[in-house]
């Protein structure tokens, strides 16, 4: 009997032994794949808007936490674009720049590393993927607004998946024509609607463009297709790389509502970014070689909780600009390499971060 029992003890405790072995292993391993999801215009006032109107807040789940600060090089306001920029390449660039320096330079995009590396890339955005944050992960130009040219440096890029809106800039692009019809002779599926993009089989789907509304989509408070959707398709579709993924998905028009002084507006769409969070954290607790980043690239609208009722789920908004702020931004992170966001850092450091964690050096 006692030896029966001492066999117990060892091997409980070399379970033990080997179970912490393995989360530290796992934590010490670069990722395998990222998902970067970029909440535009979301400040710690956004959060609390989704943290007292639902039951369901996400980011309780989040074991790392961070802030960071979000000046452009020219300018104490960022924009999207010099935002973008930052955390796309680890630069400080002037608004209105998409991975672009004001010297002319185009330093290499964390996407552009991944495809270097073999990995499967995307984009998706409730905006036209032309628009400044998707724009910086996958083209380089001088000037945000060139979004036609944005449009044709995307078409060629192999970036496996580009979802959200824009065709006005793929279907009559004003020097290329029709770039979904060259699009779809390189190899790529294309859909524009939900039900496509439902019946879309991410088996035998290798590269995908989905594009679902003219410019940007429609408000989530007019019953947009979730983000979730296209999340969860996107990450189906690249995950059939056995050398990993990235991905950025960018929920786009919390921006837009803020520089509306929308209060329905941003809790609709924090609650269609909510939900888009929570699928990607089920699935990464079954791939624990998945890093999920959470992040903002600035605050707009100067937003504050005024009032409510935390009993009938309810919050009052007040607003103090139109525009951007220079608020610090949180980040939450969870997986391999998650423990390098927390503490209190510039935006080009998330840009650095990711560099690092994909090669083991910085950029």
């Amino acid at each position: 009997m006692k030896s029966i029992r001492r066999y117990f003890r060892y091997t409980v405790c070399f379970a033990a032994i080997y179970s912490l072995f393995l989360v530290q292993f796992v934590a010490a391993s670069p990722p395998r794949s990222v998902v970067l999801i970029i909440s535009d215009g979301t400040g710690v006032s956004q959060l609390t808007s989704l943290r007292y109107t639902s039951d369901q807040f996400q980011f309780n789940r989040f074991p790392v936490t961070g802030l960071f600060t979000t000046h452009a090089l020219d300018d104490l306001i960022t924009d999207s674009a010099a935002s973008g920029t930052a955390i796309a390449t680890g630069h400080k660039t002037n608004n209105g720049m998409v991975a672009t320096l004001p010297d002319g330079t185009t330093p290499k995009t964390i996407l552009e590393l991944a495809e270097d590396q073999g990995k499967s890339t995307g984009l998706v955005a409730t905006s036209q993927i032309t628009h400044a944050t998707p724009a910086c992960f996958g083209s380089h130009v001088e000037d945000r607004d060139m979004e036609m040219e944005i449009a044709r440096q995307l078409s060629r890029q192999n970036i496996e998946v580009l979802f959200g809106g824009g065709q006005k800039f793929f279907l009559n692009n004003n020097q290329s024509g029709n770039l979904v019809d060259s699009m779809k002779t390189a190899g790529y599926t294309y859909v524009d609607s939900r039900d496509m993009l439902t019946q879309l089989n991410p088996r035998t789907t290798t590269h995908a463009l989905g594009l679902f509304a003219e410019v940007g989509m429609k408000p989530a408070k007019e019953g947009r297709m979730p983000l979730h959707l296209m999340t969860e398709k996107a990450v189906e579709i690249l995950a059939n790389d056995q050398d990993g993924f990235f991905l950025m998905v960018e929920a786009s028009q919390v921006d837009w509502e803020g520089h509306d002084n929308d209060n329905e507006g941003i809790i609709a769409e924090m609650h269609d970014m909510n939900d888009a969070v929570e699928w990607v954290l089920d699935y990464q607790e079954e791939h624990p070689d998945l890093l999920v980043l959470w992040i903002s690239d600035h605050e707009t609208g100067g937003y504050a909780i005024a009032g409510g009722s935390s009993d009938q789920y309810q919050v009052e908004g007040a607003f103090t600009s139109t525009h951007h702020t220079g608020q610090m931004i949180p980040a939450f992170a969870v997986g391999p390499g998650a423990d390098q966001f927390s503490g209190v850092y510039d935006n080009t450091d998330i840009g650095k971060k990711l560099f690092k964690l994909f090669t083991g050096n910085g950029n």
